[in-house]
Formats: structure tokens, C-alpha cells, sequence
């Protein structure tokens, strides 16, 4: 009986060690697939950032970055607003939407501002509507827009401008891990239209230049 018992002991220890070896492998399993997604989705932004970084005119820049982040986040729409050269967030591009929309310009002290620079993340509209007053214009643009997602592109401690996503066409949730990545792709693009918009402000300065002499030699 004795031994019976202690046979039975053993069965259930092995038992539990096996449960936990299972389950240790399991999480082991998770962690690397998720660092096999993290290696893959920092491959595909290098790639990105890479091939965009050699484009110098900034509407064919901003045009690219949307067609890149609608096709990456799985929607149809997208709009990007970035600083002019006032440094106001007025200069937008816009792809998918089947009528031509007027978008206003997005103040730099409003609160639409003052969240992504707090925040430094992707922020969903219905996460706006939690903080930002009820009816505030800037809901009132995004919901009427479609838009469900918006992404900061942030450049020491400044919003150089907002990318604007709408729904998925598979109607799926954005993941958390589809934020992370999104995220991280127009943070790193920030740098990229910064550097546009200084190719830009230095070529028309040439060009300005240029004009005047030709004015003066006349």
C-alpha cells in the first residue's frame, strides 16, 4: 500500500515538472516569435526609411510616406499634415478619399498638439474623444474623415506633423503591435521630411536668388 502511494506521489510529481516544462516552452515559444516580428518589422522600416530618404521634393515624399503607411496598415485612406514653411501644420497630402477635401491647418498650441507631444505615440480617435472637449473641431474633422488613428512624426521635443489612418479594410482592430510599428515607421520618417523641407526652403532660396540677378542685369 505503502509503496502504491509513493508510486502514485512520483506519477504526480512528474506530472506537475512536465506541466511546467510544457509551459516554460510555451512562453519561450512567444518570446521568440515575438522578437522574430520585432527583427522582421525593424528590417522592413530600415528598408523603408532607406529607399525614402532618397526622395528630396517633399510632396513626392509625402505622397510616398502615405501610400507606404495606408499599404503597411492595411487601409484604404490616409491623410499627413506637415509644418510649412511658417512653421504652421497647414501643408497637407491626402490619398483614397473619393472627394477632394478641404483640410484646415491644425494649430501648434491646440490641444491636437499638445497630446502627441505629451504622449509621444499613436493616439486612436476614440482615445481623443476621451480627453479632447466634447464637439471640439478636431474630433469633429477626424470622425467626419473616417479617421480612426493618428500618428505623431516628432523631431526633438517638436510636432513636425500628424498621419492620419482610417479603418482597416479587413474592419480588424489595430494591434498593439501594429501601433508599435506604424509608430516607429513615422518617427523615423520625421527626420526624413525635415530634411525635404530644408531641401525645399534652400531651393527656393537659389531660385529667388537667381531671380533677383536676372532682374538686376536687365
Amino acid at each position: 500500500m505503502t509503496g502504491s502511494s509513493e508510486m502514485e506521489g512520483q506519477r504526480d510529481l512528474w506530472g506537475q515538472v512536465e506541466a511546467a516544462v510544457e509551459s516554460k516552452l510555451k512562453e519561450l515559444a512567444e518570446v521568440n516569435s515575438h522578437l522574430r516580428r520585432k527583427i522582421f518589422d525593424l528590417h522592413a522600416i530600415f528598408e523603408i526609411t532607406r529607399q525614402l530618404n532618397s526622395i528630396l521634393e517633399l510632396e513626392q515624399l509625402l505622397d510616398a510616406i502615405l501610400l507606404v503607411a495606408t499599404e503597411q496598415a492595411g487601409c484604404e485612406n490616409g491623410a499627413l499634415v506637415v509644418e510649412d514653411f511658417n512653421a504652421e501644420l497647414s501643408f497637407w497630402r491626402s490619398r483614397g478619399f473619393t472627394q477632394e477635401k478641404v483640410w484646415p491647418a491644425l494649430a501648434k498650441s491646440g490641444h491636437l498638439v499638445e497630446i502627441f507631444l505629451r504622449k509621444k505615440r499613436a493616439v486612436s480617435v476614440s482615445e481623443l474623444e476621451q480627453i479632447l472637449p466634447s464637439g471640439s473641431e478636431e474630433i469633429v474633422l477626424l470622425k467626419n474623415s473616417g479617421i480612426e488613428l493618428c500618428l505623431p512624426l516628432t523631431s526633438r521635443e517638436k510636432v513636425l506633423g500628424i498621419l492620419f489612418l482610417t479603418g482597416r479594410v479587413s474592419q480588424e482592430k489595430y494591434q498593439p503591435a501594429d501601433l508599435e510599428f506604424l509608430s516607429s515607421l513615422v518617427n523615423n520618417l520625421a527626420v526624413t521630411v525635415e530634411n525635404a523641407r530644408l531641401y525645399q526652403s534652400i531651393k527656393t532660396a537659389h531660385e529667388q536668388v537667381h531671380k533677383t540677378q536676372l532682374q538686376l542685369a536687365e
